[in-house]
């Protein structure tokens, strides 16, 4: 595909691919490498954003060629970031609109220097995802409510991001599965969202944690898997050889004594797990005990926090 834009690019003018002067001037940025550039953000106004050099904004109208956007935005050599919340607003013919997102996504895949991808899934199109290929891209953030078929879409295009470092977004049992695929993963965030997480995808997030031998972040505030899904996560903790000088972060995720009991018998043997935040659940003075216990001949250990756990008693807290 990129091969049809070098014959034409000597040619195209950007008047012919933009909708306005202010599209017209960001693109004249990229082509050039404006060092002054270092964030490219596309949505559909101007509106919350400062007048700041240092990043752009692309508002996306109905004759905004996104493929030569692609095309100029994979050649560029400036930018560090790029995020993404509007692609299709305002578009009458999405059938067209959907051949230049792909050759959109398609052109920024060459780019090397961009290190940061923020996506709002919520305002764009499924296949968007499926379409993401960003072997040189180390943090990827993504929000969206629940939506299984665009978090299938996502399972598929996180398989090729093999230099990520750092995700945070949606984690069902089919992401997981992907990002335990990823060589060099280091840090894992799901935060809250109207849905409890499953049983199957917390016993994926479990088996992430048996695999993925670079981690050192797991966040998974606000899940609300309860006691249960601990029991998986557990599992998976005790077989981690990774989390060195890591953290585990699961506040406001209804853990109770149950399933703090089965984390409390895999940190038993963790050596590496730094950080453990438990604030925040439904924790009392018997998983607090089991806690305790199991953290006797710890020597790992650094910073404990069950901070608003309103069922623990003085009794607790003497173990």
């Amino acid at each position: 595909m990129n091969c049809q834009y070098d014959a034409l690019v000597a040619s195209v003018r950007l008047k012919d691919i933009t909708s306005s002067a202010e599209n017209r001037a960001l693109l004249h940025r990229i082509m050039n490498n404006d060092p002054a550039l270092t964030s490219l953000y596309i949505d559909d106004s101007y509106d919350e954003y400062d007048d700041d050099e240092e990043f752009g904004i692309f508002v996306v109208r109905e004759r905004d060629d996104l493929g030569w956007l692609g095309y100029f935005v994979g050649r560029n050599e400036s930018l560090t970031e790029l995020s993404v919340f509007i692609l299709t607003k305002g578009i009458t013919n999405l059938t067209t609109h959907r051949d230049r997102i792909e050759t959109f996504f398609d052109g920024t895949q060459h780019n090397k220097s961009i290190k940061k991808i923020e996506f709002d899934a919520n305002s764009l199109p499924s296949f968007v995802f499926s379409a993401i290929n960003f072997p040189h891209v180390t943090t990827l953030e993504i929000s969206f409510n629940h939506d299984s078929e665009k978090a299938h879409h996502l399972a598929v295009g996180l398989q090729r991001c093999k230099s990520l470092k750092i995700y945070s977004g949606p984690v069902t049992a089919e992401i997981s599965e992907s990002l335990a695929t990823l060589p060099v993963l280091e840090q894992v965030a799901l935060e809250s969202r109207a849905m409890a997480i499953s049983r199957d995808e917390c016993a994926a997030l479990g088996k992430l944690l048996a695999k993925a031998t670079k981690m050192k972040k797991l966040r998974i505030r606000g899940a609300g898997f309860g006691n249960d899904g601990l029991e998986f996560l557990a599992e998976g903790l005790a077989c981690n050889s990774s989390l060195a000088d890591g953290e585990l972060d699961l506040s406001r995720s209804n853990v109770g004594d149950e399933g703090l009991q089965a984390l409390a018998s895999s940190l038993a043997s963790n050596t590496k797990l730094r950080k453990l935040d438990l604030g925040y659940n439904n924790i009392g003075d018997t998983g607090l005990e089991a806690l305790a216990d199991s953290l006797v001949h710890n020597r790992a250990l650094r910073f404990l926090s069950v901070a608003e756990n309103r069922a623990i008693t003085a009794t607790g807290l003497r173990a």
